[in-house]
C-alpha cells in the first residue's frame, strides 16, 4: 500500500476501516453492478491489506516506536478537535513537537484497530511518551491537568501551599519530595548538579519558577518538582559552566543559587537587580556581614497566623535570633538558599553591578526602589530621610 496515498485519503473515510452503508452495489469500470455481500467481501480484503501494511511498517520502525519523540519532561496542553480522525491528529502531534513520524502513529492505532476509538477532548501530553502510551491516552477525553505558575522568590512551602489548593492532598507531598532525605538522595541521581553539602536540607533554590502543565493526577507534586529540576538544569547550569569555563565567575553553583536567592528576596524592582547583586559581591569582598533581612526572615521559621512568609516586620529581637540564616550575626552566605529564584536575579548574580556600594535602604518617594550608599554616613543619611 502506498502510504502518503493512505494518509491523505485518511480524511475521505466516513469512518475509518468501515465500508459506508450506502454503498450496497459497486459498478466496475465496465458499467456491471457488483452485489452487496461481494462489496463486503472486497472491503474485508481491504481492510486485513491495510492492517498488514500497518504491521509491515511497525516491524521496520519497532526501535522509533518505543522511543519518545525527547526525553524532557515538558507536559503541554493539546487538544483533540470534534471529528478529528487518525490523519489529523497524527499531523498534530507531530506539529507539537510531540512525535517525530506521522505514519508510524497512524499504523499502531490502525495495527490495533484503534484509529476510530480516537477521542475528541483536552489532553495533556508529553514527548516523553511513546507513540503506543500517547494513542492509550488519546481513547478517552480528559481534562487538561493542572497550570502551575510557581513565581520568583517564593519558599518551597509556599508552591506546597500552591499546589494544595489546585488538588488537595499533594501539598504535603510537595514538601516530602523536597525536604526527605531519601527523595534528595533520588532526585540527585537524576540531577547530578544539586548539592550534597551537609547542610543541604532540601531543594531550596533549584525549584525553578515558571508556569508549569502537569497532569492532574496523585503524581502532581512528583511531576511538578522533575519539570522544576529539569527546567533549572537546562537553563542555569549551562550558563553557570559557560560563565566558569570563561572565568567570568568564581562561584560555585551552590554560592550562585545562595546569592540569587537573595537578590531576588531584596530587590524590588527589576532594574535594581545587579546592584544589589553589586553590594553583596562588595559586601562579601570588604569581609562585611551581609545584613539582608531576606536571610532572617528566612530563618525565623513559619510565618504567625494572620502573617505572610515574607510580610514580618522584624524587630531587634529578629536580628538577635540564632539561626545559621542570620547574616547579622553570621558572615558570608548563609548556607543554603532562601528563596526559589528566577532566570534574571541568577543572571543579575552571574554579572553584578560593578560600583562601591556597600549599603542599601527603600526609598519613600520611589516605592519598590532604594537609595544607594558608599560610606555608613551617607547611608545613616538615607535612613534618617526614610523616616523624615
Amino acid at each position: 500500500m502506498n502510504w502518503s496515498r493512505r494518509f491523505k485519503a485518511e480524511a475521505a473515510k466516513p469512518v475509518a476501516g468501515r465500508v459506508p452503508v450506502r454503498a450496497a452495489v459497486c459498478r466496475t469500470r465496465t458499467g456491471t453492478t457488483l452485489p452487496a455481500w461481494a462489496v463486503l467481501c472486497l472491503a474485508v480484503c481491504l481492510a486485513g491489506c491495510g492492517r498488514m501494511t500497518s504491521e509491515r511498517y511497525l516491524n521496520n520502525h519497532s526501535l522509533e516506536l518505543n522511543t519518545p519523540a525527547a526525553a524532557a519532561q515538558s507536559w503541554q496542553p493539546f487538544t483533540v478537535r470534534p471529528g478529528s480522525h487518525a490523519g489529523i491528529i497524527a499531523d498534530d502531534l507531530v506539529a507539537a513537537g510531540l512525535i517525530n513520524d506521522a505514519l508510524l502513529f497512524m499504523a499502531w492505532v490502525d495495527a490495533h484497530g484503534l484509529d476510530t476509538s480516537l477521542q475528541a477532548g483536552e489532553y495533556l501530553l508529553c514527548p516523553c511518551l511513546t507513540v503506543p502510551q500517547l494513542a492509550v491516552r488519546l481513547q478517552s477525553g480528559q481534562p487538561a491537568g493542572l497550570v502551575v505558575t510557581v513565581r520568583e522568590g517564593v519558599r518551597r512551602e509556599q508552591t506546597a501551599e500552591l499546589l494544595e489548593t489546585l488538588r488537595p492532598g499533594t501539598g504535603a507531598d510537595y514538601l516530602r519530595l523536597t525536604g526527605a532525605t531519601d527523595a534528595l538522595d533520588t532526585w540527585r541521581r537524576v540531577f547530578p548538579f544539586l548539592p550534597t553539602t551537609p547542610e543541604t536540607a532540601s531543594l531550596e533554590g533549584y525549584l525553578f519558577p515558571d508556569t508549569y502543565h502537569i497532569p492532574d493526577t496523585d503524581e502532581a507534586a512528583a511531576d511538578l518538582i522533575r519539570l522544576q529540576l529539569s527546567r533549572f538544569g537546562s537553563v542555569v547550569v549551562p550558563e553557570w559552566e559557560k560563565a566558569r569555563s570563561e572565568q567570568a565567575t568564581a562561584l560555585s553553583l551552590l554560592e550562585l543559587v545562595t546569592l540569587a536567592s537573595i537578590v531576588e528576596r531584596e530587590a524590588a524592582s527589576h532594574a535594581e537587580l545587579a546592584t544589589i547583586a553589586g553590594v553583596i559581591y562588595n559586601r562579601l569582598a570588604s569581609d562585611m556581614p551581609l545584613e539582608m533581612d531576606a536571610t532572617v526572615l528566612y530563618g525565623l521559621g513559619p510565618p504567625a497566623p494572620g502573617e505572610t512568609w515574607w510580610g514580618r516586620v522584624l524587630t531587634r529581637a529578629d536580628l538577635k535570633h540564632e539561626s545559621p540564616f542570620n547574616t547579622y550575626l553570621f558572615a558570608g552566605l548563609p548556607p543554603t538558599p532562601i528563596a526559589n529564584p528566577g532566570w534574571r536575579s541568577l543572571a543579575a548574580s552571574l554579572q553584578p553591578e560593578s560600583h562601591n556600594f556597600l549599603f542599601f535602604v527603600a526609598d519613600r518617594d520611589r516605592p519598590g526602589r532604594h537609595r544607594f550608599a558608599e560610606t555608613y554616613a551617607e547611608h545613616l543619611a538615607n535612613v534618617e530621610d526614610y523616616w523624615r
